[in-house]
């Protein structure tokens, strides 16, 4: 590869089911080199691949689609107006229309179970007087500060024949809005906010519960550490939020039953050893998206025994690196993302009880004609404490066993990040493939810290950040230099974020080569 094909993939995301599990509607996102910026577009894809429509064209950045809960027209955000708002199309196609016509944008949206309301997140309304000084002054950015964000809040709209009327506040001021579900008889909803912008309040989130308008909000999750959130308000299951339990560190995210009586809420996933992403309530299971090491899947927790440390059943199978599941009313039908390292990111249907995926879609036709260097996992003991490490590593194309060549370190944030087994060929910022065309080999170390690998793993380098964990890095370089791989007088090595705190590291550290 070389990096004018990496600047001409496309990304695909935004998978969303249809109710009826008929039709998957997904954003396909093209870099407009012209203009330097994106251009985003919605493809709906009937689920048995008959019918394929491109829906929505043009210079707009469409997304964040939803389905209505009938299934017959779509709502998205797109900033085809002078600011984002909320817009929908038929899913046959056709005009779009605007839906919401909110003064300064909206964030996120939430069309209501029976269709009747749909609310979204907003900024508080500015007079006259504030957007004349800040069309004549501007607004500063300053990250963390009383400047870094505009309050979140929450409002509240009728919405008739696909139109939303004038919307109201309804959160209570003093609250920064995040996430919001509505109870399944759509009269009432919960909502995640924290008492700040200010991303230092974060670990102070908890999920509030209004039953109206203007209503008193009430803190169902009072009794928790902080940085509570909804996922979902089930009819038989209730209320469904999403937080580690812990007031502070590397603990696993869980999801928890709420009961809104007031007695202590349950961990609904306390026998999965690792953050738990929610997808949906199917049936009396819950579905969960989970890494695992360098791989990540959907798994089934069963909601109906009282027993909190019930271990997960795996859903999906290890043939891709699937992730942004989306699932059918009935839970029996699931759309998702699936890649591997020859294979970029496209649309793939199963069925939840006997999973083979099914591709729906072909983003990138052209990578057929392009040539990959061959990626695997390796594994390695630490000089620290002899901890086995993963890696992914990459090798140049036409490699072949006992030539030494040269090895660039390619370093994950967080350090909670992790490296995985997926199509490195669209890596903008490192772009792993185009290296392995020039002959390099890439690993990408999972050292102690990262996710995928249990609460114990992610704990391990906690009061000792740039210690063992780069310990755990440099032995993985001594390892590929062991088996003959790595030319030792042939190192490189970037990061970003987290990853490149340990690229100056062992900039500092490490002996110059």
């Amino acid at each position: 590869m070389t990096i004018e094909d990496v600047l001409g993939m496309k990304s695909i995301g935004g998978v969303t089911m249809s109710p009826d599990g008929g039709w998957v509607v997904y954003v396909v996102t093209t870099r407009d080199m012209e203009e330097n910026g994106y251009d985003s577009d919605l493809w709906v894809v009937a689920t048995d691949g008959t019918r394929s429509i491109h829906l929505t064209r043009g210079d707009a950045s469409d997304g964040g689609p939803q389905w209505a809960p009938d299934g017959s027209w779509l709502a998205f955000r797109s900033d085809r107006d002078e600011n984002s708002q909320v817009w929908g199309i038929r899913p046959s196609g056709g005009e779009a229309w605007q839906v919401t016509e909110h003064p300064g944008g909206i964030g996120s949206f939430w069309i209501a179970p029976n269709g009747a309301r749909i609310a979204f997140t907003a900024q508080p309304e500015k007079d006259e007087e504030e957007e004349a000084f800040e069309e004549s002054r501007g607004r500063p950015m300053v990250a963390d500060s009383a400047f870094a964000s505009e309050w979140s809040l929450l409002w509240v709209a009728e919405l008739k024949d696909g139109v939303a009327s004038d919307a109201v506040q309804a959160s209570p001021e003093g609250l920064y809005v995040t996430e919001m579900v509505w109870r399944p008889d759509s009269e009432g909803w919960a909502f995640g906010a924290r008492p700040s912008p200010l991303l230092r309040y974060y670990p102070q989130g908890s999920a509030y519960v209004q039953e109206e308008v203007g209503g008193a909000a009430r803190n169902v999750t009072e009794a928790m550490p902080g940085g509570e959130g909804p996922v979902a308000w089930d009819d038989t299951y209730g209320l469904i939020i999403s937080g580690s339990g812990q007031a502070l560190g590397t603990f696993n995210s869980q999801l928890w039953g709420v009961d809104l009586s007031g007695a202590p809420p349950r961990s609904l996933t306390a026998g999965l050893d690792e953050n738990a992403g929610f997808v949906a309530v199917a049936g009396s299971d819950l579905l969960v998206e989970v890494s695992n090491g360098t791989d990540r899947g959907l798994v089934r927790i069963p909601l109906a025994d009282d027993d909190e440390g019930i271990a997960p059943e795996p859903v999906s199978d290890g043939g891709y690196f699937y992730g942004g599941f989306s699932v059918s009313e009935d839970g029996s039908q699931v759309a998702f993302i699936a890649q591997d390292p020859e294979t970029p990111p496209d649309l793939f249907v199963s069925s939840t009880t006997d999973f083979a995926p099914v591709r729906r879609s072909t983003v990138n036709p052209q990578v057929a004609d392009l040539a990959f260097g061959e990626t695997r996992v390796v594994r390695w003991h630490s000089r620290a404490d002899g901890e086995e490490i993963e890696g992914v590593l990459t090798l140049p194309i036409g490699h072949q066993e006992g030539d030494r060549v040269p090895l660039l370190l390619r370093i994950h944030g967080g350090p909670s990040g992790v490296s995985t087994v997926t199509f490195h060929g669209d890596d903008g910022t490192y772009p792993t493939q185009v290296f392995a065309g020039l002959g390099y080999a890439v690993l990408q170390p999972n050292y102690r810290g990262s996710t995928g690998y249990g609460e114990r793993f992610r704990g391990l380098n906690r009061g000792d950040i740039s210690g063992k964990d780069w310990i755990d890095i440099d032995s993985g370089v001594d390892f590929l230099v062991e088996e003959g791989i790595a030319d030792p007088d042939r190192l490189g090595i970037m990061g970003w974020s987290f990853g490149g705190h340990h690229t100056l590291s062992l900039i500092h550290i490490s002996e110059p080569t």
